[in-house]
C-alpha cells in the first residue's frame, strides 16, 4: 500500500460504470493495488463492467478506472446483517453475472433485516493511480455509533452511519427540514460531546422505506469539541 492509500481505507467512493455512464456511491474496503474492494449497494452490474473511481481522503482525492472482477458473497452476507445468527448452512462463492445471480445463499435460519443492504465487490485496478486536491472532506463508515438528536423538547437516539470533519450522517425514525437547526450529543473520547447542527439533506432510505437517511453539518464548534471530535475522525 503507497504511503498515502491508508487515508481511504473506509472513506466514501463515487463511481461512474464507463458503458452507460451511470453513478454509484461505496466505501472503500481495502485497497492493495492492484485490487481493492468496495462495499456497495450496486444493484446491477455484470463481470467485467469498467468504472472510473474517485476516492475521498482527508489529504487528497485519488483516480482511477479499475475492472469488477468478483463478489464477496460471504462478506456479503456478514456486512449486511452484523447482528444476525450465523446460518448453519450457506452456498458462498465468488460468483458472476448479474445482480440477481450475485448471491447464491440457502441459510438455514433466516437473516434479519439490515440498516443498509451492503454487498462487497471486489476490483481490479486497470489504470494508473492519479492524486488531486481534495474537493470535500473525507467521510468514513462508522458501526456501533450512537448520539441523543434534540429538535425542541424532542429528544431521539439516532444511529451514525458515517462521520466526516464538518458532519454525520445519521439513520434516523423521522424526517427533518433541510435548514433545521437541531442538536447533537454523543459521548466519545471520554467525554459529552454537545453539537449544534443543521441539517443538510433528508431522505427516505432506499432500502428501509420507514428509516431516513439524515445529514448534518457543524455549526459553532467550540475548540474542545474541535480537538475531541478529530480524535473521533482518527480513530475511525
Amino acid at each position: 500500500m503507497r504511503r498515502n492509500d491508508r487515508e481511504f481505507i473506509n472513506t466514501r467512493t463515487r463511481f461512474q460504470r464507463l458503458s452507460d455512464s451511470e453513478f454509484f456511491t461505496g466505501w472503500v474496503e481495502d485497497l492493495s493495488s492492484p485490487h481493492f474492494e468496495v462495499r456497495s449497494t450496486l444493484s446491477t452490474y455484470e463481470i467485467g463492467d469498467t468504472f472510473l473511481f474517485e476516492l475521498y481522503g482527508d489529504k487528497a482525492n485519488l483516480i482511477f478506472i479499475a475492472r469488477l472482477e468478483g463478489v464477496d458473497a460471504m462478506n456479503a452476507l456478514q456486512k449486511t446483517t452484523p447482528n444476525a445468527p450465523k446460518p448453519k448452512t450457506a452456498r458462498c462463492a465468488k460468483v458472476k453475472g448479474r445482480a440477481k445471480d450475485q448471491v447464491a445463499l440457502e441459510p438455514e435460519t433466516e437473516a434479519e433485516d439490515s440498516t443498509s443492504l451492503y454487498i462487497t465487490f471486489e476490483f481490479a485496478l486497470v489504470s494508473e493511480k492519479k492524486y488531486v486536491e481534495p474537493k470535500e472532506p473525507a467521510r468514513k463508515a462508522v458501526q456501533s455509533l450512537t448520539a441523543v438528536l434534540t429538535r425542541g423538547a424532542e429528544k431521539t437516539e439516532v444511529s451514525i452511519s458515517d462521520i466526516s470533519a464538518n458532519g454525520v450522517g445519521l439513520l434516523t425514525t423521522t424526517s427533518y427540514e433541510v435548514g433545521e437547526v437541531v442538536g447533537l450529543s454523543m459521548t466519545a473520547m471520554m467525554r459529552t460531546i454537545h453539537l449544534q447542527c443543521q441539517v443538510r439533506h433528508c431522505h427516505r432510505d432506499k432500502q428501509i422505506q420507514t428509516m431516513y437517511r439524515t445529514g448534518l453539518q457543524f455549526e459553532n464548534m467550540n475548540r474542545v469539541d474541535v480537538v475531541a471530535w478529530a480524535k473521533v475522525m482518527d480513530a475511525a
